[in-house]
């Protein structure tokens, strides 16, 4: 009985897949729980991104901005809509920076007027830019997203304080610190080499955090990440099944992977992990996903 409800529950997630993954794993599950260091990440430089030219504009805001990798994109009195310079100024910006991992978003207003007005109003600046680079992008993106009012705003009326912010975010550093999670699941497959020393390095927030490799390679548990080298395949979705298994109920979880899996994740399966999660209290919105540069579009985790 047992055998027939485990291989039930392989058929479940990979039923577009003969052969069982478990037998190209030479450890339980493809799964590994491993050690990483812990403190505090250092900045990350912020050299390998790049400014644009602003286009000019014929209108009351002022000219956008574009120093020290960021954009600033300035706005009308009372106004929370792109103008077309303002279009054209993030798409040469995001294009210009399509490999970061993310965007980071601040929105501000001046002082004039309420001040839970000027909160609302720069919630939608930042809205107005989100939603503009989530038309450019063609993979899924990272944004953190604040809005801050006019608590940061000088006291005279400025149109300088009429603005929002785009600050360009690196993959592993800034991405994985954006979520602090009791979990996490990292791609150990060959095709992560290009990333491997950055998640080598990686200082995790806290020792309680549950480390786990997913791999099909030989691996002995509570190894240190550094002491484990990238390559081989991956079964990432595999490995996520059962690591909900070893969850605890209502925790978080973070999977860094490219998604190169060679079992994909279908529509069906990915209602069958879901079902899991809520199965243990787990919410989908405490799944973190960090998706490498590059990767396919895994259009399940964006909508």
């Amino acid at each position: 009985m047992r055998q027939t409800l485990f291989l039930a529950t392989i058929l479940l997630i990979h039923s577009s897949v003969q052969a069982n993954p478990e037998n190209r794993c030479r450890i339980e599950h493809c799964l590994c729980k491993v050690r990483g260091d812990i403190g505090k990440n250092p900045m990350p430089s912020m050299n390998s991104f790049k400014d644009i030219n602003t286009e000019e504009n014929s209108n009351k805001d002022l000219k956008n901005k574009s120093v020290n990798k960021k954009l600033t994109v300035y706005f009308e009195f009372d106004k929370h809509n792109l103008n077309g310079n303002d279009r054209v100024d993030i798409y040469k910006y995001i294009r210009a920076n399509s490999f970061a991992g993310g965007f980071y978003l601040d929105g501000h207003a001046s002082s004039n007027g309420n001040i839970i007005y000027n909160q609302n109003l720069s919630q939608k600046r930042v809205a107005s830019v989100s939603n503009k680079i989530t038309n450019i992008i063609e993979r899924p993106i990272r944004m953190k997203a604040e809005s801050f009012g006019e608590r940061y705003s000088s006291r005279k009326d400025s149109p300088r304080d009429r603005k929002v912010t785009i600050t360009p975010m690196h993959n592993f550093v800034q991405l994985l610190d954006l979520k602090k999670t009791k979990y996490y699941l990292i791609d150990q497959s060959g095709s992560m080499q290009k990333y491997w020393p950055q998640i080598q390095n990686y200082k995790f927030w806290s020792r309680s955090v549950n480390v786990y490799l997913s791999t099909v390679n030989y691996c002995e548990e509570r190894s240190h990440l550094k002491e484990i080298d990238s390559y081989g395949g991956t079964h990432i979705w595999y490995s996520f099944w059962y690591l909900i298994d070893e969850m605890e109920p209502g925790s978080s979880v973070t999977i860094v992977s490219d998604f190169k899996t060679p079992v994909a994740l279908g529509e069906s399966g990915w209602r069958r992990l879901r079902t899991k999660l809520s199965s243990k209290n787990i919410k989908i919105s405490d799944v973190h996903f960090v998706q490498i540069e590059g990767a396919p579009v895994f259009h399940q985790i964006t909508r």
